[in-house]
């Protein structure tokens, strides 16, 4: 018998019940299929890169109701050698701003880990296959910091 817990419920209704929705937001509907791929898909990316519970991208998405889509990358700073860059979607119909996330950081986070720049976007880059387009949201950051 598995473990009870939210990723193997989700994974059993993903597979008896792919179609069916099993988030719905405004007039985004996510079946549980997608949201079992969506699961799949970042928790590999997280643990390839060395990411773990309590990490920038794991507060900001679970904590901050305002935000659908968050994605964290690195960009070059002069002092600091690296500093964390945010971009955000907002949910449909939420406001929040640049200095709310980042002081919402502040309380939970090492302070090198909160994000030093935070852009809210329409859409993050993707490929076909959905995957976040981190090189362009690196090349992004670089620009509106005037260092491309």
């Amino acid at each position: 018998m598995s473990a009870f817990n939210l990723a193997s419920v989700l994974a059993h209704h993903a597979a008896r019940y792919p179609d069916r929705p099993c988030l719905v937001w405004a007039d985004q509907v996510i079946t549980y299929a997608d949201l079992d791929r969506r699961a799949a898909r970042t928790a590999g990316g997280l643990a390839k890169l060395g990411i773990g519970r309590g990490d920038v991208v794991a507060v900001v998405l679970y904590n901050c109701p305002e935000f659908l889509e968050a994605a964290v990358v690195g960009r070059a700073d002069p002092r600091w050698g690296e500093v964390p860059v945010a971009f955000v979607v907002l949910r449909e119909g939420l406001q929040a701003s640049a200095d709310e996330l980042q002081e919402f950081c502040r309380g939970r986070l090492a302070k090198f880990k909160v994000p030093k720049d935070v852009h809210v976007v329409e859409v993050l880059p993707r490929n076909p296959s959905g995957k976040v387009l981190k090189r362009d949201l690196r090349e992004q950051a670089r620009a509106l910091a005037g260092l491309a």
